[in-house]
């Protein structure tokens, strides 16, 4: 459990997902992706981004995964954000 340390941010719009659901491609890491696997926000990912610095073959249609982001604690360091729920 307990908090995070490293920041996540959408390839696209670098809006900072950290606390948010976000969209991981599940194609592009082994596509050559220069910073990991390809991350969106669900605003650029509704809106079919394929424009993403660093993985010039990402495609809409690829396969994704919704990210677990509720892995951070809220009120008790011992309970995650998704137990506390």
């Amino acid at each position: 459990m307990g908090e995070s340390k490293e920041k996540v941010t959408c390839m696209h719009c670098t809006r900072d997902t950290t606390r948010m659901i976000r969209i991981t491609c599940a194609e592009c890491p082994s596509s050559g992706a220069d910073r990991g696997p390809v991350v969106l926000c669900i605003e650029c990912f509704s809106t079919g981004v394929e424009d993403v610095p660093g993985a010039p073959g990402h495609r809409k249609n690829h396969a994704y995964m919704v990210s677990d982001c509720l892995s951070f604690s809220i009120l008790d360091s011992e309970w995650s954000a998704d137990e506390e729920l």
